[in-house]
Parts: C-alpha cells; structure tokens; sequence
C-alpha cells in the first residue's frame, strides 16, 4: 500500500493515494485507526475508511508489519524414549554415547520435516518480483479479501508500476502447514514533507509526526501477531493448485500522491509457526523510490 499505504480508501471525485480500497457501503465510521491496535486484532474496514475521511481523502496505502516472534512460534522438542541399559560401566557410557547420537540425529529431523499441529515452515530466500507475471499464476488482488482492494489496479497479474504506485510480490517456499505469519515495516529516507505527511495520514497521526529514518509498522497487518487474520493474506502454492506446491507469497501495491518525493524501505518478513524449523523468519527490505513533483514521473522499486 503507500507510503507504504496499504489501504486505499478513496472517496467519490477524490484522488487515490494508498493500497487498499473499502467499500464505503459497508463500514460505520470511528474518528481514526488507533496508532497502536490492540494485540490479536487490526484495523477494521470501519477505522480504515475513517481514516480516509479524516486525512483528506488520502488513500491509505500499507499493511501493519507484524513483529517477529509470536506465541507458539516455538513448540516443545518431541522427547526422545532414553535407552535402558544395565550392565558394566563400559555399557552405560556406550548407551549414553548412542543415547546423544539418537537424539542429535532425532533433532536433526525434526528440524528438517517439523512436528506438531499446524505447524508450517518457511524456507529462504525471501524473494522479490518487480516485473513479469506474478508466481503462482495469482494477480495482486488475489492477496486482499474482507473488502479490502487496491482501488483500480491495472494489470493486476504482473509487478511493476501502475500510475503513481508500484505492484510488487515477495515469495518464498514453505513446508508443513499453510500458517505462516506474515509482516511489514517501513522507514523513509530522503522524503519530502508531502511524502512524510502522507504516510502519517495513512498511519493516522498528524502530519508532521513522521520523520525520515524512524521506522513505523504497516496498519493493515497486526504487528503485534503476525499471524492474525487481516484480510491481507499470505497466498500458498499456485492458483491453479498444480504447480509450485511449496510456494508461498504475497504481494504489495503503494502508492503516492502528486509532489511527492523521497523514498521508503519496506521490511517484509515472513514466519514459521510452531517448530523447531529450520529458520524461524526471513526477510527482504525493498525500496520503493518515486518523484512525482512537477516534470518528474519516478517509479522504482529495487532490492
């Protein structure tokens, strides 16, 4: 989303600036999304279209990252039975030798397949697509559900630009369980003030409290867990269920104003659940550059 807005929420005849779109027949209308939601919980449609109302229509164009390390993200080592031996001595220290080769060799696997209900594992490097056809055969608008949308994404099914914004999809493979956690920060760098203001729009602060190098988590997702259910989601394998089983992926679309400039950092980060995997987290930091003041059209995203 932009500015890393991740839900754009564009009132009638006002201009689109963030991520997602919400419905306006849908939602009551709160006065604005709560810096800091309440754990377990993120924003609802209600508070994302109170917040486009109550920051001039400015789209609202990111999701919350999420913190890393989440309940359950550890389960318990499955206990390996001890040996009984009974004997000399010279037998007890053989049995203890095959006892720690047992379970250094049981820990191993379990480490390498999983174990325990739901458990899912990713699998690094955490990949970045900014042209071509998405992976998986999904389109951008495949990754929001609830009501969310991106608001008149062009070519949904491929990454690239798209009028002030930028379509990006990270991916990664995964074993076990599809109950990976998914997160997202992002820190400006070199921004303007209409840049700056537009994110604290987004983030529902006031303008001029978002400064260049302070790091602010994606509204959207839930930072405090990141495997809450947002209606921005992670997608698993390939739309068609063929291809690419272990595949895991996500995709993100800011998007920025006129006269902005600067650019952000995005951390993306997905999760392991319970364990012990192989890795518990990986991440990708992509930058997304623009310059939209007046004769200047810049749109990039590099990682």
């Amino acid at each position: 989303m932009t500015n890393r807005q991740s839900a754009l929420v564009a009132a009638p005849g006002s201009e689109e600036r963030g991520r997602v779109s919400v419905p306006s027949a849908q939602v009551s209308v709160p006065q604005r999304i709560p810096p800091n939601p309440p754990t377990g919980s993120g924003p609802t449609a209600a508070q994302l279209l109170a917040l486009q109302r109550g920051a001039g229509n400015r789209a609202v164009s990111r999701l919350v990252t999420a913190a890393a390390g989440a309940v359950g993200r550890h389960g318990e080592n499955r206990s390996v039975r001890p040996l009984t031996v009974t004997g000399d001595q010279r037998s007890e220290e053989l049995a203890g030798t095959l006892q720690r080769g047992l379970t250094r060799v049981t820990t191993e696997v379990q480490r390498a397949q999983g174990v325990g209900t739901g458990m899912g594992c990713v699998n690094g490097p955490l990949e970045t697509l900014t042209s071509g056809a998405l992976r998986g055969g999904y389109t951008v608008n495949d990754y929001l559900s609830g009501g969310l949308s991106w608001s008149g994404v062009s070519s949904p099914g491929s990454a690239g630009p798209d009028g002030r914004g930028y379509k990006v999809q990270l991916y990664a493979t995964y074993s076990q369980a599809s109950s990976l956690g998914v997160s997202q920060t992002m820190t400006h760098g070199g921004s303007n003030q209409a840049f700056l203001d537009g994110t604290a729009a987004y983030l529902g602060r006031a303008a001029g409290s978002v400064t260049n190098g302070s790091t602010y988590s994606e509204p959207v997702l839930n930072a405090g867990d990141p495997y809450a259910v947002t209606g921005w989601n992670l997608q698993y394998g390939s739309k068609s269920g063929g291809a690419l089983p272990s595949l895991v992926s996500f995709a993100d679309v800011p998007r920025a104003g006129p006269g902005e400039k600067g650019y952000i950092d995005f951390r993306t980060g997905f999760h392991s659940r319970g364990g012990p995997c192989m890795q518990d987290s990986v991440y990708r930091t992509w930058r997304w550059t623009i310059d939209f003041t007046p004769g200047k059209n810049v749109n990039t995203v590099t990682a």
